[in-house]
Parts: structure tokens; sequence; C-alpha cells
């Protein structure tokens, strides 16, 4: 969904950081009149936007040839991404109110490859391989691994690459535009998360399906879908109950 306003758009953003209930009834009402001027951001909507990684619009290939190819085949899986977010250098911010929570549980298990705890070291974007989508890639190190259904290099420790649509992009011209799912938030470096994880046959890497932050103890929302959504019951919930309730549900569906 484009054609949004600067002011509606930053507003939508301050939105989402205070819960996504009310994002899914803005989307529901379609477009906004026009408004005239721009508005200082808030810290809030600033530090929204500061967490999507960015990607330079002429970007070139690595030179290294194992990381030029993982980088392709990651660039083919999002040339079919479906979301809606294509690249427009003539706006601030696209975003799409996509149906991606429709049918998810709180506790994906079965959706999900894999399960882990980590916290994110690194955070970089790039484009898809015809240049009309970008996506974010997180480097995670991994604490704790709660399911793993086809990687067995996934252990205590170790370092996996994790990626999800969206993220921001620098054109040539200095402009930078935000391209994001609503309801879908991106992790911060050195945050720690509990994340649920996908992925396909034709690209081994793990794409981020949702995602719950980890912080003194308790449990926060790093994807909000609103509207009374599962996944939304776990806001404030204990850290160790959330964490009790996934390696439960594991054992139930092994």
């Amino acid at each position: 969904m484009r054609g949004f306003n600067k002011f509606l758009l930053l507003s939508l953003i301050g939105l989402t950081v205070a819960g996504a209930t009310a994002i899914a009834a803005f989307h529901s009402r379609g477009k906004g009149t026009a408004q005239t001027g721009q508005p200082q951001k808030s810290r809030e909507m600033t530090d929204f936007e500061n967490k999507f990684p960015i990607a330079d619009a002429d970007e070139p290939e690595p030179t290294d040839l194992k990381e030029r190819e993982n980088r392709q085949a990651r660039g083919r899986k999002y040339d079919k991404d479906k979301s809606g977010l294509a690249i427009d250098p003539y706006s601030d911010v696209v975003t799409t109110s996509s149906h991606w929570a429709t049918g998810l549980p709180a506790i994906p298990v079965e959706q999900s490859a894999a399960i882990v705890v980590g916290s994110i070291s690194n955070a970089r974007a790039h484009l898809s391989s015809n240049k009309k989508k970008v996506y974010s890639e997180f480097t995670v190190k991994v604490e704790e691994v709660l399911k793993n259904d086809k990687d067995d290099s996934i252990q205590r420790g170790c370092l996996i690459d994790v990626d999800r649509v969206g993220g921001r992009v620098r054109f040539q011209n200095g402009k930078i535009g935000l391209y994001w799912v609503t309801g879908q938030g991106m992790p911060s470096v050195g945050g720690r998360y509990l994340l649920f994880l996908s992925q396909t046959d034709e690209d081994p890497s793990f794409s981020m399906l949702i995602g719950y932050e980890l912080r003194d103890g308790s449990v926060f929302l790093l994807d909000n879908p609103g509207g009374g959504h599962p996944i939304t019951r776990y806001q404030g919930a204990d850290e160790a109950a959330l964490l009790r309730d996934v390696r439960t549900t594991v054992n139930k569906n092994p």
C-alpha cells in the first residue's frame, strides 16, 4: 500500500510502536487525505526507523565467491516475495497490510524449521536480484536451540544468518526510503530474542517467521499484528513462562 503522505506515514509508524491494533484499524479505513508540511519526527518514530538496516541502491556484488552465491540465492528468493513492498525511489515510505499473521499461532512450532534464543550481533540490508525488493539480514549468536529440523550445524554459540523482507534503501540522490510490512518489526543489534525461523528448499538460509524480544526477564513484542492476535498475549509476560510454553509445544509436536 503506497501513496500515503509523510504526515500520516509518520503517524502510522508511531502507532506501530505504541500498538498495532490501531494500525490495523487505520489500514482498514484506507488512505487518508493529503496533508502539507513535514512535522518533526518523534523519538519513537526515529527509533523505529533506525531499526531497519540500509541498503545502497547501487550496491555492488560481493567479491568473495561464496558470499556472492549466498547473496544471489537470497536475492532470488526475494524476487518472488509477494508482500507488495516494491522499491519506489519517489516514496519516502512504502508499507503493506498483507495478512501475513492470519492463522498463525503465538507459538508457531509446526510452521518453524528452527526455533532459537539468541542475540543480534550484526544487521545489514540488501536488494533482491531484480533490484525490486529489499530485505534485511541479521547475524544471530545462538544461545539455545529449542527446535532444529533441518540444519545440524546450528549449535549453542554458533552464528547464523536470518533474513526478513523490508528495510531501508539509500538512493543515489541521498534520499532514503523505508519499506516494511505492517505489524512486523526488526530486531536491534545487541538485543536478545526468541526467533521462530522458516526455511525453503531453494534457499538454506533462515527467514524470520515471528520473534519476541527477551529483556530483563520479560517479553516484548517484536511483531504485533494487533486485533487481538494470539501473539499479543505474550506482551509483558515472564520470559521463563514463554520459554516453558515453547518447550512444551515442541515436545507435543516432535
